[in-house]
């Protein structure tokens, strides 16, 4: 299955002539048409600010569980930190293997949205980590506006189309900690199949391998990466806007191999602000065709995390 995700240089679109970003803005498009997902370089994100993350988390999920449930109890897991066996995969009751915090935009006194999204919770005991995190997560929102900016550009809609969505939106950088697996349960599943709620996630290379994805035709495939890589998705939010015509596609994370040890990673879940109406877009309505309601950001959010175990149901 090796060369079924496609392999795009970002630079190609930065850099390049009209012709180039118009190539790019298309290989963009029909690759996560036919398979939900690409693998991203030229992205300009230094690796040795990735890795500067890894290690401030490495040393957060390391303390603990009682210092690290001083900082969670945020609704939804909405900020801070959210411990083992709380999220599960939609239509499942079993938990994931996994602990998790999650950090969103800070924004400064008085700012229109100051109010609008919890406050990031921030542990006193890794000073280092606000600042290398808060860098990541404007460094990946950048790269995010220029994907969305080419998806734009391919289906002739403004250019700034998804920017007036995600601008001070309820996008989310999340730090996930898959705990070591017996060496008896290899091959087990460490977060369940699902698919994103977001627009769009990056996900920037993990400390261990993991990824599946599950293609059109019904097979399980493992996601392999170059260090430095981002692996970039659509989620049920994209797939409500284009009426299925970018899929959310379904995707897991087993334990592979003989590897006992912890499996890191950092997803980035790009999503609009809350008053966003999710309404699918004119062209995508083929033979008028609609097969989503409008439903605003805010519900939305609240259904599917409902759906997860992380709010209760809002009926």
């Amino acid at each position: 299955m090796d060369g079924l995700i496609r392999v795009l240089d970002l630079e190609k679109y930065v850099f390049g002539q009209t012709k180039e970003r118009i190539e790019f803005a298309g290989d963009l498009v029909s690759g996560l048409q036919q398979t939900g997902f690409v693998i991203l370089e030229g992205h300009g994100i230094e690796r040795e600010l990735i890795l500067r993350n890894y290690s401030a988390w490495k040393k957060v999920f390391s303390l603990n569980t009682s210092v690290k449930e001083k900082y969670g109890g945020v609704v939804g897991g909405q900020r801070g930190y959210t411990g083992f066996g709380k999220e599960h995969a939609k239509g499942r009751s079993m938990a994931d293997l996994k602990e998790f915090w999650q950090i969103g935009h800070e924004f400064e006194t008085g700012h229109p949205m100051e109010l609008e999204y919890p406050r990031n919770v921030w542990p006193q005991e890794v000073p280092e980590l606000r600042s290398c995190c808060l860098t990541l997560f404007h460094s990946l929102e950048r790269v995010a506006f220029l994907l969305l900016e080419a998806f734009a550009l391919h289906f002739d809609l403004r250019l700034d189309f998804f920017h007036d969505m995600i601008r001070d939106g309820s996008t989310i950088l999340r730090a996930i900690h898959y705990p070591p697996v017996p060496q008896d349960t290899l091959g087990i599943v460490r977060a369940a199949e699902h698919a994103d709620i977001s627009l769009m996630t990056l996900l920037v290379e993990a400390t261990d391998t993991g990824l599946e994805i599950l293609t059109r035709d019904g097979h399980w495939i493992p996601i392999h990466t170059a260090p430095g890589q981002i692996v970039v998705n659509t989620g049920l939010m994209m797939a409500r806007l284009t009426n299925d015509f970018i899929p959310a596609t379904v995707h897991r994370v087993l334990n592979h191999h003989s590897n006992t040890s912890s499996r890191y990673a950092l997803p980035f879940f790009v999503q609009p602000r809350h008053d966003v109406i999710l309404r699918t877009v004119p062209l995508f309505m083929r033979d008028g065709t609609v097969k989503y309601p409008p439903i605003t950001v805010r519900r939305f959010l609240e259904h599917e995390l409902s759906h997860i175990g992380l709010l209760k149901s809002t009926k």
